[in-house]
C-alpha cells in the first residue's frame, strides 16, 4: 500500500478493477494493491480525482460493487468505463 507522509491526505487512485472477491486499485504514483471491497469503496468515495477508469469482471457482487459507491456515477467514453465524481 502507498505511504502516506504527514502532509499527504489523500492519494489518487486512478485505475480499479473489480474482481469477484476483491479490487485491484492502482494509483497516481503506479503503486497498486488488492484490497478488499469495503477498503475500495472507501478510497474510491475519498479520492480527490474527478474521473477514475475501471474494469469490472461479469459477476453480480462485482456489478452491486460498482453501483453501490457513494459520490460516484458510472459512464462510458471512449470504449473506457469511468467512475466520476458526483456534483
Amino acid at each position: 500500500m502507498p505511504h502516506l507522509t504527514k502532509h499527504a491526505t489523500k492519494i489518487d487512485v486512478q485505475y480499479v478493477e473489480i474482481l469477484a472477491d476483491k479490487v485491484y486499485v492502482e494509483y497516481t504514483n503506479y503503486d497498486s494493491d488488492y484490497v478488499s471491497f469495503n477498503k475500495a469503496k472507501n478510497l474510491l468515495k475519498d479520492s480527490p480525482k474527478e474521473l477514475i477508469r475501471y474494469n469490472i469482471s461479469d459477476n453480480q457482487k462485482a456489478l452491486d460493487f460498482i453501483n453501490s459507491i457513494p459520490k460516484r456515477t458510472t459512464f462510458q467514453k471512449d470504449g473506457n468505463s469511468y467512475l466520476k465524481a458526483r456534483v
